[in-house]
């Protein structure tokens, strides 16, 4: 739905947009007003029906950010509290999309080797957005975020494979289709993972590869390329003995 207000809203954010890039503005100063209570009430506006909107949204998020690295654990935080209201709570958001975008960035200039607060935010945030119906919405910026997290560790890939497990779609077989092709854009990051089997590991490729006989023949076909290659790599289960 499109504000019909917009050409106005859309001088203001304009001119914020500048504002903040501006070289004259002193983080230190800045920081004061750009506070806790401006972001929070900034993040709100995300919610709202005009794509125009959200997209100016995401590029002053993304600035505030860049620019004032006091504020980076309370955005992070804040964000994440937007997810979880979403998964667990409302099902609705309309910027969950953009939110994930700017994430995106966020999480590859991530430093190695990776703090634990953001493994958490892995496995407690980004892992159940992939539980809610309108995941086909965000699925995209999501599995961009979720790659990234494992092309800087490898050896994350089978806890995400477990993460997603535990939010399989067995009934929805369009849904599955989704999923796999979510893990297909990190199936190279899959094998570099297990170089190093672990038990995690094998347990998550033999239980998804056993879970394909039960999808139908649209999502096997499309399972067969990626998790073909992957599970030739363990070939035995070397935890048995």
């Amino acid at each position: 739905m499109f504000d019909p207000a917009w050409p106005h809203l859309h001088l203001v954010y304009d001119l914020l947009l500048k504002f903040i890039g501006s070289s004259s503005l002193d983080a230190k100063v800045g920081k004061k007003y750009f506070d806790h209570t401006f972001i929070v009430r900034l993040l709100e506006l995300f919610n709202s029906e005009d794509p125009r909107e959200r997209d100016c949204l995401k590029t002053i998020l993304h600035r505030i950010y860049g620019k004032f690295m006091v504020h980076r654990p309370f955005i992070r935080k804040a964000v994440s509290n937007i997810f979880y209201h979403f998964v667990f709570e409302t099902d609705r958001h309309n910027g969950i999309a953009e939110l994930l975008e700017v994430f995106g960035s966020v999480i590859s200039g991530f430093a190695l080797p990776l703090k634990e607060e953001h493994k958490i935010f892995l496995w407690r945030v980004l892992i159940p957005l992939h539980k809610p119906k309108t995941v086909g919405v965000y699925l995209q910026q999501l599995t961009y975020c979720v790659t990234q997290f494992v092309e800087k560790e490898p050896k994350l890939a089978s806890s995400v494979i477990l993460g997603l497990l535990r939010y399989w779609p067995i009934t929805n077989s369009q849904k599955e289709v989704m999923f796999l092709s979510g893990i297909e854009e990190f199936q190279k990051c899959i094998c570099i993972g297990l170089i190093v089997p672990t038990h995690d590991a094998y347990w998550a490729i033999k239980t998804v590869g056993k879970m394909l006989i039960w999808v139908g023949p649209w999502p096997q076909k499309l399972a067969l390329g990626p998790w073909g290659q992957v599970q030739g790599q363990v070939r035995a289960d070397p935890f048995s003995s």
